[in-house]
């Protein structure tokens, strides 16, 4: 397993609003109250009419005209909560859609399917990750998306649908009203339809459809007029459907307040009916949101035990299973607009290398356009936690290195170094004691050191200069807290985040290359590093790598060398650690370029997991979430090389980046990461290989 940034995401639970039919949970039989909501949470999932197997799939979605829904949960050896089941086959809108278009099937590492093997889409038995496969009757991958969050995952499935009208499904008999025929082609995700079959609406039930409509659209504002006229005219029945309709819309809002008052309100006046219940659990979320764990699972164990049949008991019994570290950041609002932007899928645009000039201009001014005010850049980490979190910091981070690097157009340093030590400040500030799975600090506070290293480079004033260095030796502390007692550092921290869970101890190369990069580059520039942590790491480094040259992807504690790796799987870390080598005096220009002949021998097969949704799919592990990464300190390795040793190489580097390229002139690698942190490594490649130029 490698994974320079994205680990193993958490299943928050989600508001699986908008009820649409609920069905009969049977009452547990008497027991301790875990195992009651370990049976009710079993039960999550259970309203999408699943395929026991690749060929009932493939067979119904032959006879139905409809594509498959593989849905992948591929944790192996982590005990982290299902979000398949508790979150995205919860999700009511996704229910309606999945239900009415597709066949759901469960993928896991045992599935037997056409687009397993390598000579198709590609999934090893090292595959990780979750993600959506839309897939032909016959087995042909249409598209993939890296993400269940609801929100994102709707999207991706109407937009897909409709771009493959030949997997449409058979149609239903046609005598239907025309309000009838709208909410038909709403609950097939067919939008556009739906909004000219509704027209104007002149009934509650017609603005309900609209309200609904505009939601799934991310048009909040609209969708609460539309509620509002559904009052307007007679609700009656539909009373109840109305306002936790308006629960859905503020949720999306992060309305807390107006959440509260409209929760309490539908579970006095319709306490017989399951929005009640929806509504209890939802003010479980209020408490949690509102950092008061023991107020949820109070409230959250009253819904089970008084209402074990609902729906709405077997989604609160999930979340009372979750780990309370999985639940520490848990957002209430929806992802902000620029973020679901962020995550659509774009065509590739390759081109030549006679054009690649062209090339770079373009992922610059894409670079440039999509900054945010407060010099940040949206990315796919922030559907799921704040901002601050360490993968958008190393995302701005290289973002930043990129736009210094091609100084294209200009940089202010002035306002880059302000916005730097901000964003530091506030990262730092930010960060907890709570037990993860994954250390994603030890990526952006490496990176951190040496866009500080680019900074003081330049021509600085003495006040702005101290101050980075000043943040350096904090920066390089935080790194001295992460070494491992072997010397080296890793982002593996536990499987489980249970309090009594056995923390393994062991170094990864390709982390330990980067910090020792780092650390090389801020000792360079002035910031005071520790030479004895800084000499350990480098003897960790040296001895992950074997007599043949290939670096072992982990070192346990109690090794004095690593296990045997497939050449083919390690190829792709070996120039980055090879570089970190020949920087501090334990290599030497042949070494590098021999793991440079080592990495573009297998680049090929590395390269065809480029926009994979999920990660180490590839026959020897290899995985989408580092491909732009490998290139990237491939040319800075061969920028390392003497005078012309590098040019057998060059044209090699230029063809596979510029096969990264998308229509709208940014690079992706991996929808995990997305385009910003793409585009930004496709520019720091393009910059080493200028400087050989």
């Amino acid at each position: 397993m490698r994974e320079p940034y994205p680990g193993p995401v958490r299943s928050t639970p989600t508001l699986a609003l908008l009820f649409l039919t609920a069905p009969v949970w049977s009452r547990q039989s008497d027991g301790d109250e875990r195992g009651c909501w370990k049976r009710l949470a079993e039960r999550c999932g259970e309203e999408l009419r699943w395929a026991k197997d690749w060929d009932e799939a493939a067979a119904r979605a032959s006879v139905e005209r409809k594509p498959v829904l593989a849905v992948a949960w591929l944790y192996p050896g982590f005990d982290i909560s299902d979000g398949s089941s508790t979150v995205f086959a919860m999700d009511p809108d996704i229910i309606e859609l999945v239900n009415e278009r597709c066949v759901p099937l469960r993928l896991t590492s045992d599935t037997a399917a056409p687009f397993v093997a390598q000579t198709s889409y590609g999934l090893s038995e090292t595959a990780f990750g979750s993600g959506l496969l839309l897939v032909t009757p016959d087995g042909v991958v249409l598209a993939d998306c890296a993400f269940l969050q609801p929100a994102v995952a709707y999207d991706f499935l109407c937009a897909t649908l409709a771009a493959h009208p030949e997997l449409a499904g058979h149609e239903r008999a046609k005598k239907l009203t025309s309000e009838a025929r709208a909410g038909r082609h709403l609950a097939r995700g067919e939008l556009e339809v739906a909004e000219r079959r509704l027209g104007d609406p002149r009934s509650a039930r017609g603005f309900l459809s609209r309200a609904r409509l505009l939601r799934r659209r991310h048009d909040a504002a609209g969708a609460l007029a539309a509620l509002e006229e559904a009052r307007q005219h007679d609700p009656g029945e539909l009373a109840a459907e109305i306002d936790f309709e308006e629960l859905a819309v503020l949720a999306s809002l992060g309305g807390a307040a107006e959440m509260q008052g409209l929760c309490e309100r539908i579970g006095s006046s319709f306490p017989d009916r399951d929005e009640a219940c929806g509504a209890a659990y939802v003010l479980g979320l209020l408490d949690l949101a509102a950092d008061d764990r023991a107020a949820a699972t109070q409230r959250w164990r009253a819904l089970v035990a008084e209402h074990p049949d609902s729906r709405w008991a077997a989604q609160a019994a999930a979340t009372l299973l979750v780990p309370g570290a999985e639940l520490a950041d848990f957002q209430l609002s929806a992802p902000a607009a620029e973020v679901l932007a962020s995550v659509r899928a774009v065509p590739w645009s390759p081109l030549p290398a006679r054009q690649a000039q062209a090339a770079v201009e373009g992922a610059l001014d894409w670079l440039v356009a999509e900054r945010r005010a407060d010099g940040t850049w949206p990315d796919a980490s922030e559907l799921e936690a704040e901002p601050a979190n360490a993968i958008s910091a190393a995302i701005d981070t290289l973002a930043v290195r990129a736009l210094l690097a091609q100084r294209r157009p200009p940089p202010d340093l002035e306002r880059e170094t302000r916005l730097v030590l901000a964003a530091a400040r506030l990262n730092l500030a930010a960060r907890s004691d709570e037990p993860t799975y994954m250390t994603y600090e030890v990526w952006s506070d490496a990176l951190w050191l040496e866009l500080l290293a680019d900074l003081l480079a330049t021509s600085r004033p003495k006040g702005p200069a101290d101050e980075l260095r000043a943040l350096g030796g904090e920066l390089v502390q935080q790194l001295a807290q992460r070494q491992r007692t072997n010397g080296g550092w890793s982002y593996f921290e536990a499987v489980s985040l249970e309090a009594d869970a056995e923390k393994p101890e062991q170094s990864i190369s390709f982390v330990t290359a980067s910090v020792v990069l780092a650390l090389l580059r801020a000792h360079e520039a002035g910031i005071e590093v520790d030479e004895e942590m800084l000499a350990r790491g480098i003897d960790a480094l040296e001895a992950m790598r074997s007599e043949q040259g290939v670096f072992g992807y982990m070192l346990w504690s109690f090794q004095h060398a690593p296990d045997y790796e497939p050449v083919a799987g390690a190829a792709g870390r070996g120039p980055l650690c090879e570089l970190a080598l020949l920087r501090a005096g334990r290599s030497d220009p042949e070494r590098l370029a021999a793991a440079l002949e080592l990495f573009f021998q297998h680049a090929a097969t590395l390269d065809k997991e480029r926009g994979k949704a999920l990660m180490h799919c590839g026959p020897e592990g290899q995985g989408c979430h580092y491909v732009l990464y490998d290139y990237a300190t491939a040319a800075r390795a061969l920028a390392a090389l003497p005078a012309g040793a590098h040019k057998p190489f060059t044209a090699r580097l230029l063809e596979l980046l510029l096969a990264a390229r998308r229509t709208d002139g940014a690079f992706l690698d991996t929808q995990v990461l997305g385009p910003a942190s793409g585009t930004a490594l496709a520019l720091l490649a393009f910059a080493a290989l200028d400087e050989r130029d």
